[in-house]
């Protein structure tokens, strides 16, 4: 599933100023940061983010 298909992959919370998503899993919560995401999908580290206005 996609978020096109509706999917849902977590909430979006602010933590320390932070977005981060929160996830679930067999009852159990934890939080994924944006360059965690990132660096789990391509397998490199990731020293920012930037995003375009």
């Amino acid at each position: 599933m996609t978020r096109r298909m509706k999917a849902h992959y977590g909430d979006k919370k602010i933590l320390a100023g932070t977005p981060v998503m929160l996830v679930k899993s067999r009852g159990k919560m934890d939080f994924v940061t944006p360059q965690e995401i990132l660096e789990d999908l391509y397998g490199k580290p990731v020293e920012r983010i930037i995003f375009r206005e």
